[in-house]
């Protein structure tokens, strides 16, 4: 049985690096996303705010590099250790969802 480690999270793009490449010319993006909204905990409210680092590869680096910092998008992916050396938790952006794909 394969282990679930899928993200779902809603938020605008924040402290984008320069589109950088691979050694082996493949575009890599690297950013924050900062989230915000209203979860609900043990039967109560409660306000959520974080920022969480994010990293993409390939054609979806190229089309991250062009999105709008200023609107909210929902992006998909999973947590990885950012490397071994630290290994604090990254998210790898696979999509950014629209509304009508949600």
């Amino acid at each position: 049985m394969q282990a679930s480690n899928q993200v779902l999270l809603r938020g605008k793009v924040q402290e984008r690096q320069a589109l950088a490449y691979t050694p082996a010319g493949t575009p890599v993006s690297r950013f924050q996303i900062a989230h915000q909204s209203v979860q609900v905990e043990a039967g109560r409210q409660r306000e959520v705010q974080c920022t969480i680092e994010a990293v993409a590869l390939g054609p979806l680096a190229t089309e991250l590099d062009r999105l709008p910092g200023d609107v909210e998008h929902t992006f998909s992916g999973f947590l990885a250790a950012k490397s071994l050396r630290y290994p604090r938790p990254i998210l790898h952006v696979t999509a950014v969802l629209n509304e009508t794909s949600i």
